[in-house]
């Protein structure tokens, strides 16, 4: 069996609030395409910049994880006219974290001063050391 991969997507509180309760994931807003580069197996945390899709309040914290059980894509009605692909993902009972204690400290982000630049590609692979530093701290109480 291939080792897992560890991903983080970017994907706004609420929506988060939607997969968990639903058990599924979706990244980039919906899209097929990067969801296409996960396997069952893997380890997915997320980022959210903010707590509402379009809002302009920043939250910038790590608001869930889990591992993908599914590998195969599927479409979910969120609401009448939005119909976003996802994947079946067992998410594990977390706290939000703030991503700033971190910034000095994960290998994803390589350069502190403009850390948000990674996060535009809204889903990427992430070092499994980065993904177990961050999930501990969600597990904590």
């Amino acid at each position: 069996m291939e080792k897992p991969k560890y991903w983080l997507s970017v994907v706004s509180k609420e929506h988060i609030l939607n997969g968990i309760k639903n058990k599924w994931i979706m990244v980039c807003h919906g899209k097929e395409r990067p969801l296409k580069r996960m396997k069952e197996g893997d380890w997915l945390i997320n980022y959210s910049p903010t707590e509402k899709y379009g809002d302009k309040k920043p939250y910038q914290c790590f608001t869930g994880f889990g591992q993908i059980t599914d590998g195969k894509t599927f479409q979910h009605q969120m609401d009448d006219s939005f119909h976003p692909f996802g994947m079946k993902m067992d998410w594990k009972a977390s706290n939000d974290i703030s991503i700033r204690p971190y910034l000095e400290s994960l290998a994803f982000v390589t350069n502190p001063k403009q850390w948000g630049f990674k996060f535009r590609f809204g889903h990427f692979e992430i070092t499994k050391e980065d993904f177990l530093l961050l999930t501990q701290d969600m597990l904590k109480k």
